[in-house]
């Protein structure tokens, strides 16, 4: 890491003119500090090629019979290395780490040097974005990336470069490369078997010994064992199951513990006394995981409604550091979120080693977006890599699913089935989806008709998109856009940073108003409306017809105008309240008849209380209340429940009973108010709070009498 030079080769002839050569001399070089994707770095919107180069000491000393590899964590996109002119190797992906002997050419005094091309691909009919080749899901193609569909701006401001850190590592003559673990939990919990699955790569034929350990997070030994093995030169591969007894195990945040254990492997070196020549140590958490065929999850044997949401937190994984990445989560679990889906996209492992801790259930896309070339050398790389994705992520507990591909389109039946049965030999102990595609991604009010077409529960069983677009503040806004150019808008320029112009004015109908903030009121009101709408309607349907959602989406990857509910700021809008409120694992939720009502009159509408938990609430106080601006302006009696765990129960006939019809006082003046419906537990703690925006009016005298409604009610 540190400080590299490089330079710019938009005609690619660096190879011709010997850039590798570290006697070149590279003219017009400038300095970039590695790790850095090179657009934040100051390349500003360049596709194509860039050699770095940088000079390093290497004074190691005792290292005989010892290996010399560099290490690179994270390279986007192709990668070719040279050290002190010798080329040491290649690689293509964004994601992998990968590593190059440099034994046979490392001195004292080295020159290493990286060309990296980030390609821009071919526009056209046979090309992006319909026939694409390189594999980086929505880094290469999205609509909430730089310049969305457009065929010229869509590429632009790539992702390309050393992104993820670079090392020189000394190994023995054998080393531990990977060790894979695959916890199996008998039919009662109450005994796992555990697969190691151990990549060594060794220098010569030998005779070692391999010791295999598991602990608990106290580093309390739970299990070992040690095995004789023979080991070839080249490549090698040892399987060993270890048992743990009564095993503790992984849950999401709502049902349990996040617990963990530690496999550690050992090489002992036969000829040395049985001296420790690698090691390594990888945590892993023990847990099963089931869907059946009506899309329901079932973690450690107990059904779990998915409150999901989609990410994709960062266009440039340079910038995404441990700092963020734990506050990022931290607004995933502060919006009851249960569950994220990693969209179209690998991230960095410091996200999911998070998402672990915290008890976040993870659905992984692999990195591929939309439409493909359906050659078989691509579709040969595309299995390549999600095998890598795979064996990267395969310790991480919070990964339920694997996905391999968003929205196919066209020309991916082939694709998708080599990549199924990729994953599917790589690991059978997670439930793996081909495809998700458009019927499971609802967007009504948004890309067609009204969003009250939720109410046909499209997408079901379990939607996996569904959502709208809104505003940041005007705080973000002028982050954006020149102050003088934020309103009236430019269109252009909104339309490159993402903003659906038809969508937010031809189907959503969101006024624009006389000014930007009430431009951003509007906006940001529509979204919240409907993420509450879609969401409480899905989850009154729940395990009758709905099994989980994902919502589309939390936080913004770049400064965009988009699906987020919290911009690339951090700053929430409306709607990360709304969703908030509309998550919460125990709630009551409505349908009400319409959103005005006169006053005298009755609310009418039906209501339904949720709880998400395995966890019976017994004798649970349920209020109701109609506020203004968090005053209490009426409250109506209350009355009492148990909360089976696990439920979804509609409670329109107590609701009406107990409250008298929700009867509006007519002491009340016309005016907006909220409907709260808060739920307390025996010991009078408030566990929820929800509500609903409506209006009151006054109603003319005498006409109730010409009106069925109020005759019949």
């Amino acid at each position: 890491n540190g400080k590299w030079e490089y330079i710019t080769d938009p005609k690619d002839k660096g190879e011709q003119l010997c850039y590798f050569d570290p006697l070149f001399s590279l003219s017009n070089k400038k300095t970039m500090n590695i790790p850095s994707n090179w657009q934040v770095a100051g390349l500003d919107d360049f596709g194509g090629t860039v050699w770095f180069r940088k000079q390093f000491h290497f004074n190691e000393k005792n290292l005989k019979n010892k290996r010399i590899f560099i290490v690179f964590y994270g390279v986007d996109y192709f990668a070719k290395v040279w050290l002190n002119g010798f080329f040491v190797g290649a690689h293509e992906g964004y994601f992998q780490k990968f590593e190059f002997e440099i034994t046979d050419f490392l001195k004292k005094d080295n020159t290493v040097v990286v060309k990296v091309t980030s390609p821009i691909e071919p526009t056209g009919k046979n090309a992006w974005p319909h026939r694409k080749t390189i594999i980086k899901g929505v880094f290469s193609h999205h609509d909430v990336r730089p310049g969305s569909w457009h065929p010229k701006f869509g590429q632009s401001r790539g992702t390309g470069g050393i992104w993820n850190d670079v090392e020189i590592k000394v190994y023995d003559y054998a080393f531990i490369k990977n060790v894979i673990i695959t916890p199996k939990l008998n039919k009662s919990f109450s005994l796992a078997n555990v697969l190691f699955d151990v990549d060594i790569d060794s220098n010569s034929n030998v005779v070692s010994t391999i010791l295999l350990e598991i602990f608990d997070e106290g580093w309390r030994k739970v299990a070992s064992k040690k095995k004789n093995v023979f080991l070839k030169k080249g490549q090698n591969k040892v399987k060993q199951f270890l048992q743990i007894k009564s095993p503790k195990l992984w849950w999401p945040w709502e049902m349990g513990k996040q617990n963990f254990y530690f496999a550690k492997v050992t090489i002992l070196d036969a000829k040395n006394d049985g001296k420790s020549i690698s090691s390594v140590k990888k945590r892993f958490g023990i847990r099963e995981i089931k869907i059946s065929e009506n899309k329901t999850w079932f973690i450690n044997g107990r059904r779990i409604f998915v409150r999901g949401t989609n990410i994709i937190p960062e266009e440039y994984l340079s910038t995404y550091t441990l700092d963020r990445i734990k506050k990022d989560v931290a607004l995933i679990k502060e919006a009851n979120c249960n569950a994220v889906r990693i969209h179209a996209h690998v991230n960095r492992k410091e996200l999911y080693d998070t998402l672990d801790e915290e008890g976040i259930m993870v659905w992984q896309d692999f990195a591929l977006q939309w439409e493909y070339t359906d050659d078989p050398k691509f579709i040969s790389n595309a299995v390549s890599q999600i095998k890598d994705m795979v064996k990267m992520l395969h310790n991480n507990p919070s990964i339920l699913v694997w996905c391999c591909h968003n929205e196919p389109v066209a020309n991916a039946k082939k694709l998708d089935e080599e990549l199924y049965l990729a994953v599917k030999k790589e690991d059978s102990s997670r439930a793996i989806i081909k495809s998700s595609n458009f019927n499971e991604h609802p967007y009504p009010g948004w890309f067609w008709g009204h969003y009250r077409y939720f109410l046909s529960l499209v997408g079901k069983p379990f939607p996996s998109e569904f959502g709208a677009q809104a505003l940041p503040c005007k705080e973000s806004l002028k982050k954006m856009f020149p102050k003088n150019r934020i309103f009236p808008p430019n269109w252009i320029e909104w339309a490159y940073r993402d903003f659906a112009y038809e969508q937010t004015f031809q189907i959503a109908q969101i006024q624009m108003g006389k000014n930007i903030d009430e431009f951003i009121k509007n906006s940001q009101n529509y979204q919240s409306e409907l993420i509450k709408f879609a969401i409480e309607t899905y989850r009154q349907n729940k395990w009758t017809q709905i099994n989980g959602i994902f919502h589309f989406m939390l936080l913004e990857p770049w400064p965009a105008i988009s699906y987020s509910v919290v911009d690339y700021f951090r700053k929430k809008k409306k709607a990360f309240y709304t969703l908030k409120k509309s998550f919460q694992p125990i709630v009551v939720v409505n349908h009400l008849q319409r959103k005005i009502f006169g006053i005298g009159r009755k609310i009418e509408g039906q209501f339904w209380l949720i709880n998400d938990f395995h966890r019976k609430i017994k004798n649970a106080k349920i209020v109701f209340s109609i506020r203004k601006k968090g005053k209490i302006l009426h409250g109506y009696n209350a009355f009492y429940m148990d909360i089976d765990e696990d439920s979804c129960k509609e409670i329109t006939n107590k609701v009406y009973f107990y409250t008298k019809g929700l009867e509006i006082p007519k002491n009340l003046r016309p005016s907006p108010v909220e409907l709260f419906a808060e739920v307390f537990d025996e010991n009078e703690n408030l566990i929820s709070s929800n509500s609903e925006e409506i209006s009151l009016v006054k109603i003319p005298k005498g006409i109730e009498k010409f009106n069925a409604e109020f005759l019949w009610e």
